[in-house]
Order: C-alpha cells, then sequence, then structure tokens
C-alpha cells in the first residue's frame, strides 16, 4: 500500500481531494463505503484525472478508500467540538443516574465512539442518538420521559412541551435537560462543571436547564429559563452568573429567557431557537 501511495500522482490526489471537499459540503453520507460508492459513479461519469480501470483496481480502491476516510474524520474532528454530555437530574425521591451522550471522535472508551467506526456525523446530539444512551439509565426510557421527569417548574413544562411539539423527530437536535458536566475537544483537563460552594462552603453541582447541539451546523447552545422565583437571592444569583462563565470560558452560547418570555411570547422564543433545532440541511 505504501508503494502504492508514493507512486500516485499529484492530480490524481488532488482529484480525490477535490472530490472530498464537495462532497462534504453538500452530502449527508459519512460512512467510506457509501462515499467511495459516490465518488466511483463521478469518475465513471468522467473525464477525471483517474480512470475507470483505475478505480476498478483493489489496491487502489483501498488507496481511494484510506484517503476519504481521512478527510471524513478530520472533517469531523474540526466541527465535532462537544465530546460529552452529563445529566443528573431529581425527580421527588427517584434520582435519574448520570447519562454520558458519548461523542468522543479521538480515542474513546466505554460508550464514547472511537474513529474506527464513526457513525453519520449528522446523528450526534440528534433524538434517535440520545435515545441509544438514555435506557442506560434508571426511571428513563427515552428522550420524552427523561424531559418529563427532569423538568420541575411550569416554565421548564412549557417550554419542553412546545419543544416536542414543533421539532420531536429522529433527525431532530435533541433538547438535553439538566447538564451539569460537559467537555470540549480542546479540554486538557477533560470536563468543565458547574460546580460552586454556598455560604457554608459546601460545594454543590449547578446546572443549565437545557442544552441542544445541532452537529451538522455546528452550533451549540445552552438554555436558561430565568423564573423570578428561582433567581431572586444573593446566592442563586451567584450560581448564574458561574453558569455565564463557565460557559463564556467555554465558547458556547448561553440564552437566557424570563418568565414573561415563557408565559407571554412562546413562539417569539422559539422563532429565536429556530435555527438550532432545526435539523440542516
Amino acid at each position: 500500500m505504501n508503494k502504492l501511495m508514493a507512486t500516485v500522482s499529484k492530480s490524481k490526489d488532488g482529484c480525490l481531494s477535490a472530490f472530498c471537499d464537495a462532497v462534504l459540503r453538500t452530502e449527508k453520507i459519512w460512512s467510506t463505503d457509501q462515499f467511495f460508492e459516490i465518488f466511483k459513479a463521478w469518475v465513471e461519469r468522467g473525464p477525471r484525472e483517474i480512470s475507470v480501470q483505475e478505480i476498478a483496481d483493489p489496491q487502489f480502491q483501498a488507496y481511494c478508500k484510506n484517503h476519504l476516510a481521512q478527510r471524513i474524520s478530520s472533517r469531523s474532528i474540526n466541527q465535532i467540538k462537544l465530546l460529552i454530555q452529563d445529566v443528573r437530574t431529581y425527580q421527588g425521591r427517584d434520582q435519574l443516574a448520570d447519562i454520558r451522550f458519548g461523542w468522543d471522535i479521538s480515542k474513546g472508551s466505554g460508550r464514547r465512539i472511537k474513529t474506527t467506526a464513526l457513525p453519520p456525523l449528522q446523528s450526534a446530539f440528534t433524538v434517535s442518538h440520545v435515545n441509544e444512551y438514555i435506557p442506560h439509565a434508571k426511571h428513563c426510557e427515552n428522550l420524552e420521559q427523561l424531559l418529563s421527569l427532569a423538568s420541575k417548574s411550569h416554565l421548564e413544562i412549557l417550554f419542553y412541551k412546545e419543544w416536542l411539539r414543533r421539532y420531536y423527530s429522529d433527525d431532530a437536535p435533541a433538547l438535553i435537560p439538566e447538564v451539569h458536566r460537559f467537555s470540549l475537544a480542546g479540554d486538557s483537563c477533560g470536563q468543565r462543571t458547574f460546580r460552586y460552594e454556598d455560604k457554608n462552603n459546601i460545594g454543590h453541582r449547578g446546572r443549565i436547564d437545557f442544552f441542544v447541539y445541532n452537529a451538522a451546523s455546528g452550533k451549540p447552545l445552552f438554555i436558561e429559563i430565568d423564573g423570578h422565583e428561582f433567581h431572586k437571592t444573593v446566592e442563586q444569583r451567584q450560581v448564574d452568573a458561574m453558569k455565564r462563565n463557565v460557559c463564556a470560558e467555554a465558547g458556547v452560547p448561553l440564552k437566557v429567557f424570563t418568565t414573561a418570555d415563557i408565559k407571554d411570547d412562546l413562539d417569539g422564543v422559539f422563532r429565536q431557537l429556530d435555527h438550532v433545532f432545526k435539523p440542516s440541511t
């Protein structure tokens, strides 16, 4: 293979690269084998720097697939910044265990995903992807049930139910509740935590109400529902500041909606969020 790769002309290599760039901008196909079938059909329509006879050669096919796989992986690493979502929520005496929505495309471990088994990029943090992970937690079978158990305030319930009505589908970016820990591809320490101490120096985990990540467009967003009854004490305002700081340092936007926003103009709220919740085409 190395000998063959050394003899491939720059024009053929450039032909492969140009094809990759064009297809990655327009197609939703991320499997190397599927990618190669499109490439093969493109060569057969010719004329190209690569001939039909060359594309039929098993060695040259292997070289092409290796090239395509590297470009797909490189594009994915640059686009998928968020690797982990951990959620811990409480409902009465029931505790929902941490749910790790892994999308680690570097090395990975456990439920994280390795580059050798890279699934379709656009499925990251979609409803179908999230529903694969949720059954591993207690008391919960799917995202709709998780949202019901995790959403405690009247405002949160109004918000998630409207999201379900408008957007819930397998390929839609998922609405993930009660995030307390996450990490980015560039984090050397691995995780960012919403953690704070109260006036008695007792440690607590803060949580952001909702998170959504549109993998196809590369847009992450935290959403906080700022009900006045839960955000009026000095300690609560300090927690709010901590959340803003963690999000700002990570470069992930935090969108805050008030009681009036949710109760009086829910349609306006979702007009602001439509670009994130709609599957990218």
